[in-house]
């Protein structure tokens, strides 16, 4: 169930709309998914989010997903959980030669918020498995102890 809930967080990274990656982008207190309408894994394209002068690399996906929107696909390949307001958001080729990629980037809302609670959910029902577990082991032992006494 909590594994269901944690991936249900990138369903709202594919219902979000996306948009040119021209512009600043203000997310305070969302993420930003960067997208790619070409992918190209052999010229280990990077991106980076940018505030006035501070830099900070925007991580790499971690998974697979492709998202169509407006007739055109496109593919997730960086994901920034923690938004910031005005962060312009720039993607290359770590060869830097010309690219023809298109780079887009999309607010989501929500996807901190249901992944933690789906982590909440999935670690309450590992810990009440193991405790059940050892409750039955205990109830077993102590049943066979007792069967063990009266012959």
């Amino acid at each position: 169930m909590g594994t269901t809930v944690a991936a249900g967080a990138w369903d709202t990274v594919r219902d979000a709309g996306i948009t040119s990656s021209s512009g600043p982008v203000d997310a305070a207190g969302q993420s930003v998914a960067v997208f790619t309408d070409v992918v190209q894994p052999e010229r280990r394209v990077t991106c980076e989010s940018r505030i006035g002068e501070d830099k900070k690399p925007v991580p790499p996906a971690s998974l697979d997903l492709v998202v169509d929107d407006d007739g055109n696909q496109w593919h997730l390949i960086g994901f920034e959980r923690n938004g910031l307001d005005d962060m312009a958001i720039t993607c290359k080729p770590r060869d830097k030669g010309s690219d023809n990629a298109t780079y887009a980037y999309s607010t989501v809302d929500g996807f901190n918020e249901r992944a933690k609670n789906g982590n909440i959910i999935a670690i309450v029902g590992t810990v009440l498995g193991i405790g059940l577990a050892i409750c039955t082991f205990i109830a077993r032992r102590l049943d066979q102890e007792a069967d063990d006494a009266s012959t």
